[in-house]
């Protein structure tokens, strides 16, 4: 396999996609060491990464060459030897190495291929090889090209990167909601905070309301179902409703609300205040929701928010699942989706009104996803039917997304939890990608009302 051929291979993945877990690598050394960076270069690629290789940038503008370097490689190596402890480039790594300390971003990677080169202080906290001349360079590669490959990703997976996806999505979010073309999508997130359970746990309390087993059994049961889940979330959802056909709406209700201890969330106040005055011409268009609850019709009631289930006047609220209002008895008749069978009957059909509803909304609007984790099955196929006919569009959706809490255990305290997170994040934007989403990542949920203010904001535009 040519290096040509190599080269051509990892450009095309370039140019096909914004996103890569292959590690892009830029390696610079003085022309002196030219021979042991082309055989490093070699052996890197014949181990599949993308490596760019150049002789020593040595001139004033050092920290934007760098910056520039950094836009499109996920490290630099430097290459240090006797010829470069002279250099005046010391100066410049040391200057470059103390502003990336400051960012916590540390991707610019020292090794040193000769014996009883000191260490240099630019160097000091950071990680750093020794890939001596006197042995084979391809022994000593090993742990080199394990870190590069853990450190695969790190061009896009950034603070930086991100704060500017966010800012770009906020652009198109304002612009949106000016035009009226702002469609919010809402599941079990929204709600939850405020005592409804989650899907799971809904599942849960049905199935050990139903089961009546004996008290020896049912404590333990609930709990391992509950942290655990041993049978699978379709497996319960259809022994209940096949056990009790008669007051199934009714357990449902129940179980639903039992545990609500105020009908309210910071996100829903904040979908309140963003759908609040809205006008003909602006504002949210319309909400979708996968939730049963009634929560977000009340504080729109609370709050003196016109909407709408059918074509009347004010926002309309379509609950794609079904509805089951805390009062009205008359609304447990209407048809709920909940077991397996249904929910593969509605999505299967796309000449159903829901999902041609939702397939619509994606097509003419930009959408937000609140509440929502995007890994329902039945979800990911409605929007994989939809960026099937779509490829050519150029403003995504969004999805609003929690950055992950990650603990590496003792076993791999070695890795950096920064590196892995930011792995993480970027195969999930990947994923989301894939279906025509963007991920706004926040720090915590109770950013959502700054975000939804920043949407509506007109003086910041």
């Amino acid at each position: 396999m040519s290096k040509q051929w190599i080269n051509k291979k990892m450009l095309t993945l370039k140019k096909t996609t914004d996103f890569s877990m292959i590690p892009h690598v830029h390696i610079e050394y003085h022309n002196q060491d030219k021979e042991f960076a082309e055989t490093l270069t070699h052996i890197l690629r014949k181990n599949d990464i993308c490596v760019q290789c150049a002789a020593y940038n040595n001139n004033s503008n050092y920290k934007e060459h760098v910056e520039s370097l950094l836009k499109e490689n996920d490290s630099i190596i430097w290459i240090l030897s006797r010829i470069t402890e002279e250099k005046k480039l010391l100066r410049y790594y040391h200057e470059i190495a103390l502003i990336e300390e400051k960012e916590q971003n540390k991707r610019l990677l020292p090794i040193y291929i000769e014996e009883r080169l000191p260490i240099f202080k630019f160097s000091e906290n950071r990680n750093r090889f020794f890939i001596t001349r006197t042995k084979t360079v391809e022994e000593n590669c090993e742990e080199l090209i394990r870190y590069l490959k853990i450190n695969a990703g790190q061009v896009v997976a950034n603070d930086k990167f991100r704060r500017k996806c966010r800012s770009d999505a906020l652009i198109q979010l304002k612009n949106a909601y000016k035009k009226k073309n702002l469609v919010l999508f809402c599941g079990a997130g929204i709600s939850i905070g405020s005592g409804i359970p989650s899907w799971n746990k809904l599942l849960v309390s049905m199935f050990l309301e139903i089961s009546k087993l004996s008290s020896d059994y049912t404590d333990i049961l609930c709990d391992k179902l509950k942290n655990e889940l041993f049978v699978s979330q379709e497996m319960l959802a259809r022994m209940i409703k096949q056990s009790d056909c008669k007051c199934f709406y009714e357990r449902i209700q129940r179980n639903l609300y039992k545990g609500l201890n105020k009908d309210w969330t910071n996100t829903i106040h904040a979908i309140v205040e963003l759908c609040s005055g809205n006008s003909r011409n602006e504002g949210v268009k319309e909400i979708i929701t996968y939730n049963f609850d009634d929560l977000l019709e009340r504080n729109f009631r609370k709050n003196g928010i016109e909407y709408t289930h059918s074509h009347g006047d004010g926002i309309p609220i379509h609950h794609v699942h079904g509805f089951l209002p805390q009062e009205n008895e008359s609304s447990l008749n209407r048809k709920i989706v909940f077991s397996e069978d249904e929910y593969h009957k509605q999505y299967a059909d796309l000449t159903n009104s829901e999902t041609i509803k939702q397939l619509g909304v994606l097509d003419e609007n930009i959408c937000l996803y609140v509440g929502i984790s995007f890994t329902d099955p039945n979800m990911r196929r409605l929007a994989d039917t939809y960026i099937k006919e779509h490829q050519d569009r150029q403003t995504p959706h969004y999805l609003i997304k929690k950055i992950p809490d990650i603990h590496l255990n003792n076993e791999n305290r070695f890795l950096s939890e920064t590196k892995l997170l930011n792995q993480i994040m970027c195969l999930e934007e990947l994923d989301a990608k894939s279906f025509g989403f963007q991920i706004i990542w926040l720090d915590n949920f109770d950013e959502i009302p700054q975000l939804f203010n920043d949407i509506k904001d007109k003086q910041n535009e």
